[in-house]
């Protein structure tokens, strides 16, 4: 055989091994109840270690702390006023927070911000219900560097055993279908 049919045989076994494996992964997150398929689909790492609790402020000086929610599922998002994504992201994140009002979701966010005063002014200037998201101030940022977060927004979800299930960075749509799939196969 020719070097080049050769070349070409190869990349054409490579591309139907490819395809192959992709429909096999889909057919199995489908028929595994679209849960994990749907977290999956949000570009999430699947985790699988204890999630390290901690113990922070709101903006209230109130305590938050990651034991008080278990039994529920969480969603632990790290942000900060001055990052442009996490910005985009926090209308979702209120959306999300109503509509699983009740049904065994806490939403934690975290905010990195140095000050509660500075974070408090800029969540009552944002539309969406924003400001009703509960916020936890960690301005030296050992608890995201607890869980390895560098880059903002950065979110988690903790299933009820405390297990860190998935890992996401960036800003992601949360009140979207595949976020609600994904956190109710969770719940």
């Amino acid at each position: 055989m020719k070097p080049a049919r050769l070349l070409l045989f190869s990349l054409a076994a490579l591309a139907v091994l490819v395809f192959s494996a992709r429909f096999l992964l889909a057919v199995k997150g489908a028929a595994g109840g679209g849960g994990e398929a749907a977290c999956l689909e949000l570009e999430a790492t699947e985790v699988g270690r204890p999630a390290p609790g901690f113990a922070l402020e709101d903006l209230a000086g109130r305590p938050v702390r990651l034991a008080d929610h278990r039994g529920e599922v969480v969603l632990l998002n790290f942000w900060a006023t001055w990052c442009p994504p996490c910005v985009e992201e926090l209308p979702s994140l209120a959306r999300l927070r109503r509509r699983m009002a009740g049904k065994g979701l806490a939403t934690i966010t975290v905010s990195v911000d140095q000050s509660a005063d500075e974070v408090r002014g800029f969540l009552a200037k944002q539309p969406g219900g924003v400001d009703a998201l509960p916020v936890a101030l960690d301005p030296e940022r050992r608890v995201p560097a607890s869980y390895g977060t560098e880059k903002f927004p950065e979110t988690f979800l903790i299933d009820r055993r405390g297990i860190i299930r998935y890992k996401m960075i960036y800003k992601r749509d949360w009140a979207g279908p595949a976020a609600l799939r994904c956190i109710e196969s969770l719940l």
